[in-house]
């Protein structure tokens, strides 16, 4: 699994990198008194930037113990005066889009929340942010993608809602996390999880929920996540969600197989252990040894935002993960199932199966006192080598 060594080693990559995009990349420029960071790392050419990117920036570099102080009072700077570096790079429209971005907000607030405090003061962009998403909450309990909306609430951006709130100590959230309970218990009623994008929100919100120990009984919905049919580990895979402003159409990308590795570390070694699960780790500490960690199908380039999650969830394995022998037995079955599981073993098995049967009845037929009894226990013994043989597992 992951040793807390590699998950060090990997959170520096990840530093390293940001560092680099952060300070030489070509979005920070001509900002003067300010650095900024846009959708992607490792690309200094481009001249993007944006909330995303920024918070991400701050999120990873906010966790090296003050030692990036001045950039990210500089990443301050630029989000607090974001119209006047933009003015002319972005319509106005979509700066007011930004701004009442729920997800984007939340995002904000939870990267501001690993600032020092004594290193540079954050108090006032912190309460600034917050009071605006509890202004424009929905029944004190929950939010849409954007504030001063009439779009329905939703579960995800309540989620990176609270997560930006009580990271930062905020009160009176207890009917946000009642909305996010039973948002969560809902949906696997009568199974209401019927499409990718739900199942990925629902993941999201019991990462946050779990990020301070409200219980859920975790346990038993990463068994119910697992096997939903939209859980699939045997690739890397994240979620595309499109949702709508006004007229136009916004979307963010959601690295769900991350979190629910998270989820599992600290709640199920069973599946933790899995063998799928272990190869997506595998793939992850290569990937990020190389060329970085990335989703093909999103693109070649790598998310800075999907790096600082991954940043964010290693943090989060490194603390609830435990290391003990459960995890060595899972994994040892784990190994013998999907040896099992293999289906040209299947194939062979069934094959000699049949052959013991055929020897079975050509014995009983040449036998001059046998009975059809005598066949009863040996075809019992077959019929359930056939049906152990063929169950999923």
């Amino acid at each position: 699994m992951l040793s807390h060594d590699e998950i060090i080693q990997i959170q520096n990559e990840i530093r390293t990198s940001v560092e680099k995009q952060v300070k030489d990349g070509e979005q920070s420029k001509n900002l003067e008194g300010a650095l900024a960071c846009g959708q992607f790392m490792n690309v200094l050419h481009l001249k993007q930037r944006g909330i995303h990117g920024t918070a991400a920036a701050i999120r990873v570099l906010a966790s090296f113990n003050g030692n990036y102080n001045n950039e990210i009072g500089k990443l301050i700077h630029y989000v607090r005066n974001r119209k006047d570096f933009d003015k002319d790079k972005i319509l106005e429209s979509s700066l007011e889009k930004d701004e009442t971005n729920v997800i984007k907000i939340g995002e904000l607030l939870y990267s501001l929340s690993f600032v020092k405090q004594g290193s540079l003061d954050t108090s006032s962009l912190v309460k600034e942010l917050g009071d605006k998403l509890i202004s424009n909450i929905k029944n004190e309990k929950s939010w849409g993608y954007f504030i001063e909306s009439d779009n329905k609430s939703e579960i995800l951006p309540t989620a990176y809602a609270y997560l930006g709130l009580r990271s930062n100590n905020f009160d009176n959230l207890n009917k946000i996390e009642v909305f996010l309970k039973s948002s969560i218990e809902e949906s696997f009623k009568n199974k209401k999880i019927d499409n990718p994008s739900l199942y990925a929100s629902i993941i999201v919100a019991i990462y946050v929920l779990s990020n301070y120990e409200i219980d859920i009984n975790q346990k038993q919905l990463i068994e119910k996540l697992w096997k939903s049919p939209f859980c699939t580990m045997s690739f890397n895979l994240e979620q595309n969600i499109e949702y709508p402003y006004k007229y136009e159409h916004s979307y963010i990308r959601i690295p769900w197989q991350l979190f629910f590795l998270a989820l599992s570390a600290k709640y199920s070694p069973r599946y933790y252990s899995k063998k799928l699960c272990r190869q997506r780790i595998s793939d992850m500490k290569l990937m990020v040894k190389g060329q970085g960690f990335k989703y093909i199908q999103s693109g070649d380039e790598l998310s800075t935002r999907t790096n600082s999650i991954l940043f964010d969830v290693l943090e989060f394995i490194d603390k609830h993960s435990k290391q003990n022998i459960r995890y060595s037995v899972f994994s040892i079955l784990n190994e013998i199932t999907w040896f099992i599981n293999r289906n040209w073993l299947k194939k062979t098995l069934f094959s000699i199966i049949i052959i013991c049967i055929g020897l079975s009845i050509f014995q009983w037929i040449r036998s001059p006192t046998a009975s059809i009894k005598d066949l009863a226990p040996e075809f019992i013994v077959y019929l359930f080598s056939v049906l152990l043989i063929f169950t999923k597992r």
